[in-house]
Order: structure tokens, then C-alpha cells, then sequence
């Protein structure tokens, strides 16, 4: 990973080794039951098209702000740097992003692995 915001994908029992390409890194981590839940992030940049959000449950982590969420109709919600929207039965909600930060999409599902997709 030696961009900003690079996303490693793997299982917890899996072994992974990294070295530090050039000084302090900062992570972020989504961790889930198996049989009980399912997860995804995803980065979102300021600028990129609006998404699609499904899930039981979405969160929207603002890594580099300030942005703008605008969630389908509702009231547009303003996030600075380490702000989080949590959006709870998100299922094929509209939403649009405004301003030129980046946040981190994290889609929940409980139970059935299948309810979740990724737009």
C-alpha cells in the first residue's frame, strides 16, 4: 500500500507483514463476526459520483475534511476530519458528496451475507 487511503482486504487469521515506506501511518480497521455480520468500506473522494448506500446499517467516516453529505432527500449534513454519520437501514439510499475531502464508506449487514451489495 503506498497510497493514501489504500485498502488491504484480508481474513483475521491471515498473516500479513508491512514495513513503514515513509514514517507514521494511521489505520483504520473493520472487524466482523463471521455468521454474524458482514462488512465493507470503500473510500469516497470529494468530486466522485453520488453512490448508492445499502446496508442495515452505513457509516460515513470522514478521514480528511470538511465535506457535505447529502443522504437521498434529506437534510445535507456537514463532516469535518474524524466525524462520523451512522445511517441506519440504509437500502438503496441515494447520496451525494460535497466538498473536496475523503471519507470512508463501512456497509453493515447483520446476519444474511448475501443482503449486502456494493454500488
Amino acid at each position: 500500500m503506498k497510497q493514501p487511503f489504500d485498502i488491504a482486504r484480508f481474513a483475521g487469521e491471515t498473516a500479513i507483514d508491512a514495513r513503514l515506506i515513509d514514517g507514521a501511518t494511521r489505520d483504520f480497521n473493520l472487524m466482523v463476526r463471521r455468521g454474524a455480520a458482514t462488512g465493507d468500506v470503500d473510500v469516497w473522494r470529494g468530486g466522485e459520483p453520488a453512490r448508492t448506500l445499502s446496508g442495515d446499517t452505513v457509516l460515513l467516516f470522514c478521514v480528511a475534511g470538511p465535506v457535505e453529505v447529502m443522504p437521498g432527500a434529506g437534510t445535507p449534513v456537514a463532516l469535518a476530519t474524524n466525524d462520523t454519520l451512522r445511517i441506519d437501514g440504509a437500502q438503496a439510499l441515494q447520496c451525494a458528496l460535497r466538498g473536496a475531502g475523503t471519507v470512508l464508506t463501512v456497509a453493515l449487514a447483520i446476519g444474511d451475507a448475501h443482503r449486502m451489495t456494493r454500488a
